[in-house]
This record gives structure tokens, sequence and C-alpha cells, in this order.
């Protein structure tokens, strides 16, 4: 995503729609400098490297979400 982090991404597709639910994945399989923390509170976050399991866990978490 060229010129654009997938917190701003998130947030302009939470202004469109404020039900959107949205799930963050890290782009570094080591942990990068990337922090879950620098997220929203509440946010559904996946680090690399993942299995089966943990994705379906976090989409649950996700799905199971209330606003």
């Amino acid at each position: 995503m060229p010129g654009v982090g997938g917190n701003e991404l998130a947030d302009t597709l939470r202004a469109a729609a404020p039900a959107l639910k949205v799930m963050f994945m890290s782009d570094f399989a080591d942990g990068g400098d990337f922090s879950a923390t620098s997220l929203p509170p509440a946010t559904t976050f996946l680090e690399k490297p993942f299995t089966f399991a943990i994705l379906r866990e976090r989409m649950r978490d996700l799905v199971e979400l209330r606003a």
C-alpha cells in the first residue's frame, strides 16, 4: 500500500462504514519494529508466523466483537 499505512487505511474505511471490523496482521515474520501497542484498543491483531488454529481463533474474536 504505497503511501498509506494500515492504520490510515482502516480509519478511512471505518469512516465510510463505522461497523466495519478490521484485523491487523504483522508484516514481519520476526516481529520487525511493528508493535500491536500502536493500534487502537480492542484491535484484533495477528502476528506472523501463525497457524490455522490461531487464525481461526482471531477471526472468531473479531466476529464476536461487539461495537
